[in-house]
């Protein structure tokens, strides 16, 4: 399911074959731009035969006047779900070139063909269960009009007038246009003339920055783009790369390889590759230097082995005949001194070779030292120091040189294992953050949800931080100190959440409080733990440098002064307090929510505040059920229920068992006189929680008005 339409299986009783159907939603059936793209988006893919693409075998209409397509049925995973699984980006990482590989040759005949995808993400690439790969989801598609690329197509035609190139009758000429100004896309691998909603630049080099993109997160497992929502946008309008050559630079990867990516990120449109055909070339090239390095080095193995077969019989040879001619020597007297210059002249010869093994060594560790996670480097340290281990054992090896290369073995088997716990942490880290970020939605999601206590304790408990374990507190505090600052404070906040949790439940949190006091030790946050009114929380939040304090502080801060000591919350200040705190920090999530919730919570509520507030909660994470309750709730507060009605439909899309949103969907269906409709709705959150009291309520005020 996506925004626009949902994909369903189905079968093909004629065929007698399985079949994966795309059908318009319902909200979207009378929407003409919406129809036209739907069906645009089966006439491309329709046009575009290419193994790479899947093939649109029928366009429709069901009776209820809903458009249609059915597709082949691909079995298979997604490039975003392989990246995922990777413990560093070196894992892999041929098998991931050749899936780039594929991808590109794709949409060069896609660019051929005079259509640009303008989302392309690892999440719309499918890897089949034969290593067939898929380019998926053209919904944003588009068959190009004007331009340079379309009159070389032109000339083309001319030329070879077999060729066909896709048309659709928003092409030729009928139907709306992208409107100026819009954003469409995954900002995380966007260009920036498409973020700035500059569509009359977007070509083909729009496609090229996205396959860049990719590349950039098989080489670093991040895409070019951090943060989140208005910061995000900023980012890619602005084009701001900095970060993104940085990782791609530090990456290890091959100087070839760092080229490309960072030629097709660049943020100037002409200067990057003219489009995917051109990217095709140089990464196929690349991928057949590979190979050819690889027969190379392979062919000189054996002549090294030959080689050195040839030197060990030369050598027996050598010292049979030196015997003999010792013991003629000998005979005639003076033979030790010939025996002892031949000796020295062997030892030096494997000296120098030892040498030349170890300064290779020097080498490949200093780039694993660039690159401290990619471990296939240091595995080829450790290699190189093996070979040179292999001649140090010979006899001819001077004790200093065995010495030298049993040193560089063992330091280089300490940093491949300091390496790889750096991997470890590093993993063991990202998998906690997501984790609690997934509970912590599910508490606002959710509210009461059995077994919310449990996922905090799972998440940490995964992390090393068992906090019904037997560790004691110290050591629980010092595994948190550990973590990188950034996700320290994350974690140090989602302490926060699960402790309001087990205080919702009344669960004893003795233990949870010893252990916030350990961990967060700044003494601001030592005030706010021990207040014991609400005005000493409101005394607190108007302090002269309040708002230098961390973001962590801060949103604990508003949530305790907008509940409350023993009931008795203070919204208005914790408006206050969330207004002042934007200022500096525009783009925090939570900020703008507890600015909505709060606004709202108000008496009289600031409606404007919070409906403002709503609105850039829902622009900020646009996939957020609770963005989209929020906003709903606003709505409702401002006497729209029909935008209301929306809002709630959107966050049940997003999350269809969250309860509350099907019961407030009723309560702005009831507003609207869709008696029926609310009644649907209060049913569904009746199911979902069936022990709420204020869904029965609901249920008896839709009763009363139907």
């Amino acid at each position: 399911r996506g925004g626009v339409g949902v994909v369903i299986k189905g079968h093909d009783l004629d065929l007698g074959r399985d079949v994966a159907m795309k059908l318009l939603l319902e909200e979207h059936a009378e929407t003409p731009d919406v129809l036209q793209r739907f069906v645009e988006e089966a006439q491309i893919g329709g046009q575009l035969q290419h193994p790479g693409i899947v093939p649109v075998y029928e366009l429709g209409m069901r009776a209820d006047k809903r458009p249609y397509f059915t597709m082949k049925l691909i079995k298979g995973r997604t490039l975003a779900m392989l990246l995922a699984e990777r413990k560093s980006p070196s894992d892999d990482l041929r098998r991931m070139l050749s899936i780039f590989e594929s991808i590109c040759q794709t949409m060069a005949y896609a660019h051929s063909r005079g259509v640009i995808h303008r989302d392309l993400k690892p999440a719309n690439v499918m890897v089949g269960a034969f290593g067939e790969v898929l380019v998926l989801d053209w919904g944003m598609g588009k068959v190009l009009t004007r331009g340079a690329a379309v009159r070389e197509r032109e000339e083309k035609k001319k030329v070879q007038p077999d060729v066909s190139f896709v048309t659709t009758p928003r092409s030729e000429g009928s139907g709306s246009k992208s409107e100026s100004g819009a954003v469409m896309g995954t900002l995380r691998y966007m260009p920036p003339e498409q973020a700035a909603g500059d569509v009359e630049r977007v070509d083909e080099r729009s496609d090229v920055f996205a396959l860049g993109a990719l590349l950039c997160e098989i080489l670093t497992a991040e895409p070019p783009y951090r943060g989140d929502g208005m910061q995000l946008l900023m980012a890619a309008a602005g084009g701001a790369l900095t970060g993104a050559f940085a990782r791609i630079d530090a990456c290890g990867a091959d100087q070839e390889l760092k080229s490309l990516a960072k030629g097709c990120l660049s943020a100037d449109l002409e200067a990057r590759p003219r489009d995917a055909g051109a990217v095709t070339l140089a990464i196929g090239a690349y991928l057949a230097s590979l190979e050819e390095k690889r027969k190379s080095a392979e062919a000189a193995a054996e002549r090294a082995r030959v080689v050195a077969e040839e030197e060990r019989k030369r050598r027996r040879l050598s010292m049979a005949l030196s015997a003999a001619v010792l013991c003629l020597v000998l005979l005639g007297g003076g033979g030790w001194i010939w025996w002892e210059a031949a000796q020295r002249a062997r030892t030096r010869d494997v000296d120098a070779q030892i040498s030349s093994a170890l300064d290779e060594t020097a080498l490949r560790r200093g780039k694993a030292v660039a690159a401290v996670t990619n471990l296939s480097l240091w595995d080829e340290a450790i290699v190189l120091a093996r070979n040179a281990d292999v001649l140090a054992r010979s006899n001819d090896a001077s004790a200093e040189a065995r010495a030298r290369v049993t040193r560089a073995v063992a330091e280089l088997t300490d940093a491949r294992a300091a390496a790889a716990g750096v991997v470890e942490k590093e993993a063991v880290e990202r998998r906690a953050i997501g984790r609690l970020e997934d509970i912590r939605t599910a508490r606002l999601e959710i509210f009461g949800v059995k077994g919310l206590d449990q996922g905090y304790a799972d998440a940490y408990r995964e992390a090393g931080i068992d906090l019904d374990g037997p560790a004691d507190i110290a050591t629980l505090a010092a595994r948190i100190r550990a973590f990188e600052p950034e996700r320290r404070d994350v974690m140090i906040g989602q302490l926060y959440d699960w402790q309001v949790t087990r205080q919702v439940l009344k669960q004893s949190d003795a233990r949870h409080a010893a252990l916030l006091e350990a961990v967060d030790t700044d003494p601001f946050m030592a005030r706010v733990r021990a207040a014991k009114s609400t005005d000493e929380l409101r005394a607190l939040s108007v302090e002269p440098d309040v708002d230098r304090q961390r973001v962590v502080s801060m949103l604990v801060l508003c949530y305790r002064l907008g509940v409350g000591i023993n009931g008795r919350g203070d919204p208005e200040s914790a408006l206050t307090l969330a207004e002042r705190m934007l200022v500096r920090h525009p783009d925090e999530f939570y900020l703008h929510v507890y600015a909505a919730v709060w606004g709202l919570a108000c008496d009289p509520p600031h409606l404007d505040t919070a409906l403002r507030a709503a609105s850039v909660v829902v622009a900020l994470r646009p996939h957020s059920a609770y963005a989209h309750y929020v906003h709903g709730r606003a709505l409702l507060a401002k006497g729209d229920a029909a935008g209301a009605a929306r809002a709630y439909r959107a966050s049940i899309e997003a999350r269809p068992d969250f309860a509350t949103a099907h019961n407030d969907l009723s309560v702005a269906l009831r507003t609207l006189g869709k008696t029926q409709e609310a009644l649907a709705e209060i049913r569904e959150a009746i199911r979902l929680d069936p022990t709420n009291s204020t869904f029965q309520s609901n249920l008896a005020l839709c009763y009363f008005g139907a």
